[in-house]
């Protein structure tokens, strides 16, 4: 049987676990560097101006969080699925092109996003007859709280900024919605690429400053 009806790669499982261990390791090397050498000598305290740590941080925390995103969605999930012969490798679309908030969180992480959809968003349209809005609400809610708690564990601190940033996300999507920014792709991918660029350093020097 071929690797490709199994829905591996056409070199073979032990070959591409190869390229995709020199792929994670490489990318770590950077993510490495990146941080040792632009995030770490600029790190913020609480005594210090919290705009001049966010311009200080903003560029190095956005490539750390890309070359992250790399690590774990390209190298280690792809790396599991050859290893599980797990033939669906969709675990994200092209989110860089997104125009608005609701096409980002549909198409950075697909398998969570297929989860939230089913048991969540559509389950609570089902059993309590709510509404489409109030569905979305109380997704955003289920995973804003989810991903706070993520960080709790990692900080060792509830602050809720991350729960904030996502429930924000919600006025967002209604924003994005907006005819003249929905007509325009070009000007509602720049709108989404502030945000993102704004809302993320913000969110890292709001954790590690206070």
């Amino acid at each position: 049987m071929s690797w490709n009806i199994l829905g591996l790669s056409r070199y073979g499982p032990s070959t591409y676990l190869k390229k995709l261990f020199v792929a994670t390791f490489g990318t770590f090397a950077l993510l490495y560097t990146v941080t040792e050498s632009f995030i770490l000598p600029y790190t913020p305290t609480a005594d210090q101006s919290f705009l001049r740590s966010l311009l200080d941080l903003a560029l190095p925390f956005m490539m750390a969080y890309i070359l992250l995103f790399y690590i774990i969605f390209e190298c280690i999930c792809n790396a599991f699925a050859e290893l599980s012969y797990f033939a669906d490798r969709q675990f994200y679309e092209d989110w860089w092109n997104s125009t608005s908030w609701d096409e980002f969180s549909r198409k950075w992480n697909r398998p969570v996003h297929a989860f939230l959809l089913r048991h969540v968003y559509a389950a609570t349209i089902l059993s309590y007859r709510l509404s489409k809005t109030s569905a979305m609400f109380v997704t955003f809610l289920l995973s804003a709280c989810a991903h706070e708690l993520v960080m709790v564990v990692v900080t060792q601190k509830l602050r809720m900024y991350l729960f904030t940033l996502q429930i924000i996300q919600i006025p967002l999507i209604m924003l994005g919605r907006l005819p003249a920014i929905k007509r325009n792709k070009l000007l509602g991918n720049v709108v989404f690429w502030l945000g993102l660029y704004a809302g993320f350093p913000l969110l890292c020097v709001a954790y590690v400053a206070y």
